[in-house]
């Protein structure tokens, strides 16, 4: 613990902080530290360094008649690297609640696998979806918390977690690769935090049964195509499932991304769709130019619009997961063809036909460029390319449905 009145300090500011608002927070000059206030004894302290590091200010409580104490700073971590902020408010909290009943501000911290976890997937939650960190976390709870979750994180051996997981692998080895991968990212974590010196999880992949490769039935024939897409045209069902099968096939997108499709993100003026980075499967914004006929699928669809969704179940709720298959289905693609098939299906018709460069159908289907230099400098000359790919692709679904839409 430290002192906390003979702590350097520039200013002590109030604010209720957010993620956003403390990597905006300026370091101080040299020789001082910003001290934040956010609720109940919590602070963050940003050195001249721009480190940010969190601490909980107490007071333990003084007897009838003696001096008051002298408040003291006890360190809970570094911000973005050891906790994330609601970790952080419920240390301080506890940290407090001790304190005040004359104990010390913390008992001797194990770094015990369930809680180098907990810390890993509270800084994660801000780089994934809120569904996915849930589901990580139950995968862990289910498979990983009962055998190895109370011990010590450095005394965690590859022989043990192969215990863990050749049981998930023989029943599900594509989760047992997924937990491999967890695992070996809160040993990461653990490493960066000076916890343990390296990563048993990471070489023992291959002693693992390995997944069989999942092919997602696609119709990729013109001939066949074209009778599929005639098909979904005449669909009995619900006008908004019939519309949003139209829009996955033309615009080749994963179907979490056509059943999640936000008027906000689209702008027709531009013919642009714009997609978060934190809807897409690589983590990065993806653009997709919009044909005439997918804007045509779309205004037809804002004739249905009940909310901020493109294609709503309920108002406000995006569709179902299943809709888009289950409707394949009652037209008779069970087995044949899948929602996701229509990527395949215009990957495979655009080489066929040599509409567009290889690379730039990779660009279109958001396969992301693995040099990030090279990346940033060809989106803009893709974007014109793409463009020019995806409106050959809707004068392809025309042709198909010549009198539709």
């Amino acid at each position: 613990m430290l002192s906390w009145e003979k702590l350097p300090s520039k200013r002590v500011s109030n604010m209720a902080l957010t993620d956003a608002k403390i990597r905006a927070l300026r370091p101080p000059e040299k020789g001082k530290i910003l001290k934040v206030l956010d609720d109940r004894g919590l602070y963050v302290f940003v050195y001249p360094s721009g480190r940010r590091v969190f601490y909980a200010r107490c007071t333990p409580p003084s007897r009838k008649g003696q001096p008051k104490k002298e408040a003291s700073a006890v360190r809970l971590g570094e911000y973005g690297v050891e906790i994330g902020l609601a970790e952080a408010r419920r240390m301080a909290e506890e940290v407090r609640s001790r304190v005040k009943r004359g104990l010390p501000p913390r008992e001797q911290d194990v770094p015990t696998f369930e809680r180098v976890a907990r810390q890993w997937l509270e800084l994660r939650r801000a780089e994934i979806t809120a569904a996915h960190a849930d589901d990580i976390w139950r995968r862990l709870e289910k498979d990983v918390l009962p055998a190895l979750g109370a011990i010590p994180l450095p005394e965690i051996t590859p022989p043990q977690l192969l215990d863990v997981l050749r049981p998930v692998s023989e029943r599900a080895p594509e989760t047992a690769k997924r937990l491999r991968q967890y695992l070996s990212a809160v040993f990461q974590h653990g490493i960066v935090c000076g916890l343990v010196n390296g990563d048993p999880a990471a070489h023992i992949g291959k002693a693992l049964r390995a997944p069989q490769k999942k092919h997602l039935p696609a119709i990729t024939g013109r001939e066949e195509f074209s009778t599929l897409m005639r098909t979904i045209h005449g669909y009995w069902g619900a006008p908004i499932t019939r519309l949003a099968l139209l829009f996955a096939a033309a615009t080749a997108v994963r179907p979490g991304n056509i059943r999640l499709a936000e008027w906000g993100e689209i702008d027709l003026d531009a013919r642009t769709w714009a997609i978060p980075g934190k809807k897409m499967k690589s983590r990065r914004p993806h653009t997709v130019p919009l044909s005439p006929f997918a804007c045509r699928v779309l205004e037809e669809a804002a004739g249905f619009r009940r909310g901020r969704y493109v294609f709503p179940g309920r108002p406000n709720r995006p569709m179902s997961e299943n809709t888009l298959n289950a409707a394949l289905k009652a037209l008779g693609y069970d087995g044949r063809h899948c929602a996701h098939g229509f990527r395949s299906s215009f990957s495979s018709l655009a080489n066929e036909e040599g509409a567009a460069r290889p690379d730039v159908i990779e660009r279109a289907l958001a396969h992301s460029e693995k040099d990030e230099v090279r990346a940033a400098y060809n989106r803009a000359v893709y974007m014109q390319e793409k463009r020019e790919l995806f409106d050959w692709w809707g004068g392809v679904l025309e042709e198909v449905l010549s009198d539709s839409i």
